[in-house]
């Protein structure tokens, strides 16, 4: 029976690579664990990679913020996120610090993440229980004490059915006022 034929470490990582973005760092580590090349021949891979195009810590990088933030992240949160993937500090702040890919303002991040919680939040009666819960919530995101202030002025400003939540029509007391079905 023939032996199989063991992949060269590019096509490894470059099937890594194809499964899922990853910055340098990550692809690094999981070279060293699923393969048995000496430490220079990775480094000559990941090299290659990049000359390719195929690895770019900048590219996952501009990604990765992109998708934080249209999940309501805020930038320190990111930051962390990005710095333990790998990413240089310094690149990490320069891509947060650039605005033309932020389609929102940090404060419309935070009070897009309210308004998906406003049923949540809407249920909170105590007003400094309610300010305590948004400021942990906003901060466990990522958001500055800044952002996190206005956020909790707006959110105490708007009329109570602002952000109202959409209704559950699995809760059986919903009464949908379209519906073609009438109570007898």
């Amino acid at each position: 029976m023939p032996q199989p034929q063991k992949k060269s470490l590019l096509e490894l990582a470059a099937g890594m690579l194809s499964r899922r973005s990853q910055t340098k760092m990550e692809l690094r580590k999981k070279l060293y664990r699923k393969s048995d090349a000496d430490p220079q021949e990775i480094e000559d891979t990941l090299t290659r990679l990049e000359e390719m195009g195929y690895l770019s810590d900048r590219k996952f990088a501009e990604d990765f913020v992109r998708v934080m933030r249209d999940r309501s992240y805020g930038d320190r949160r990111i930051y962390e996120k990005m710095t333990y993937k790998g990413i240089a500090p310094a690149l990490a702040r320069e891509i947060l610090a650039n605005t033309e890919n932020r389609r929102r303002t940090p404060l419309d991040d935070a009070m897009a993440l309210l308004e998906h919680r406003a049923r949540r939040l809407n249920s909170i009666p105590d007003p400094a229980k309610l300010n305590h819960r948004i400021m942990c919530m906003l901060a466990g995101r990522g958001f500055s004490a800044d952002v996190i202030n206005k956020a909790i002025a707006e959110w105490q400003s708007r009329p109570k059915d602002q952000f109202a939540a959409a209704p559950d029509f699995d809760d059986p007391d919903f009464d949908d006022p379209d519906s073609d079905e009438q109570d007898d």
